[in-house]
């Protein structure tokens, strides 16, 4: 069994980044709520980016100042390189192919084994992180790859399934794995992202994610939401239930804020730590909310893919490499 001791070398970026699960489970849980309000994902995602990309805005513009000590600008978008720009607007694009992805996915069954997909989303980040940053690649997050996997497919075939969409007889539905599985990698691009400018230098000053993080958030959302809104345009979908609308699209706008902040801020620490504990909380987060308060049914199918992915994150963190010491609690956080 894999125990905690990775975990307890790094309780700095393990809190953040549990933190940052939690607040990213807002999200799912604005989903799912969203559901009994005529409200589809894309609604509840259109405000959630909005806010953020004006929260972002406001930092941005607040910090788009000479610094005291240097006298450089910091996050000035004329200044910033393009790898900034490229991976803000393709983590937004992403997410807004997985929030298409998700609505697919929460039609053909619940919210648990949806979340859990978006949440496994760390398996290829880390496969990335393992790739470019040569970061250490052991049996056990093989392992992790494997229960990652086994926790997506494994309930389709146990009968009565919190994943059966009801109607289909019991029968397996093929399609259905396969869109949590591009659930998934849509979600790992932006982790990708998060990591690759979190990891690597900026000249002699920082990470990328040190010297632009705000633009990078800020061109995350604001893609996002560009994408969302011309889809709801197009589609007819902007006229929604305006109190549900703006009271479940702010719940999920402080997920997002939150979660980005959080995971950017330990996103130089080893990846099959930050991400793996991120996915756990926010697998438990969404999962617990929707069987304790949201009347999801907790049979031997929630349990597999509950259990499956949080394997698959404790082997994954128990095979991280220690940290370099630094403590992301004494970073500033952006």
């Amino acid at each position: 069994m894999p125990s905690s001791r990775s975990l307890s070398r790094n309780p700095g970026y393990v809190f953040l980044a549990c933190a940052a699960g939690v607040s990213y489970s807002l999200i799912g849980i604005s989903y799912q709520l969203g559901r009994g309000h005529s409200l589809t994902p894309r609604h509840v995602m259109m405000v959630c980016s909005l806010l953020s990309t004006l929260f972002f805005l406001v930092k941005l513009l607040i910090q788009d100042r000479p610094d005291s000590r240097s006298g450089s600008r910091q996050d000035n978008p004329r200044k910033s390189p393009a790898l900034v720009w490229s991976c803000g607007i393709l983590s937004g694009l992403t997410q807004y192919a997985m929030l298409r992805l998700i609505a697919l996915g929460l039609g053909m069954g619940p919210l648990s084994p949806v979340w859990i997909a978006a949440s496994l989303g760390i398996i290829p980040a880390i496969l990335f992180a393992t790739w470019h940053f040569r970061e250490h690649l052991g049996g056990r997050r093989l392992l992790a790859v494997v229960a990652a996997v086994a926790s997506i497919l494994l309930p389709e075939f146990v009968p009565s399934a919190a994943t059966r969409t009801a109607g289909t007889g019991g029968g397996f539905m093929p399609l259905y794995p396969i869109i949590l599985i591009l659930i998934a990698l849509a979600n790992s691009v932006q982790l990708g992202a998060v990591k690759l400018l979190g990891t690597a230098r900026s000249g002699k000053t920082g990470t990328y994610m040190d010297q632009h993080g705000i633009l990078f958030m800020f061109l995350a959302n604001a893609s996002l939401a560009l994408a969302t809104v011309i889809d709801l345009g197009l589609t007819g979908g902007l006229v929604a239930p305006l109190p549900w609308l703006l009271a479940l699209g702010t719940l999920a706008g402080i997920g997002s804020i939150l979660g980005i902040t959080l995971i950017s801020a330990c996103a130089h620490g080893p990846a099959a730590l930050i991400f793996t504990s991120s996915g756990v909380s926010g697998v438990m987060g969404a999962a617990l909310v929707s069987v304790f308060f949201l009347g999801e049914r907790a049979d031997i199918g929630w349990f597999i893919m509950v259990g499956m992915s949080v394997l698959a994150i404790l082997f994954g963190a128990n095979s991280s490499a220690p940290g370099r010491g630094l403590n992301p609690l004494k970073r500033r956080i952006s």
